[in-house]
């Protein structure tokens, strides 16, 4: 498996918990399904705009 579809699979899976909380709120996600959504979100932020504007993005609200 080469590292692109390693990267693949990670995005598509962290999406499906983002996608989730989008539709609904963070607590219909089970405590690992947060753990990977905050994570998939602190990446996508990070390399957006950085740290604050991972902490201070209405996202996680």
């Amino acid at each position: 498996m080469s590292k692109t579809d390693i990267c693949d699979i990670w995005f598509d899976y962290a999406e499906a918990f983002v996608q989730k909380k989008n539709a609904s709120d963070w607590n219909t996600l089970t405590p690992q399904e947060q753990e990977i959504a905050a994570l998939w979100l602190l990446e996508a932020d990070v390399y957006n705009g950085g740290f604050v504007q991972f902490f201070c993005s209405s996202r996680l609200g």
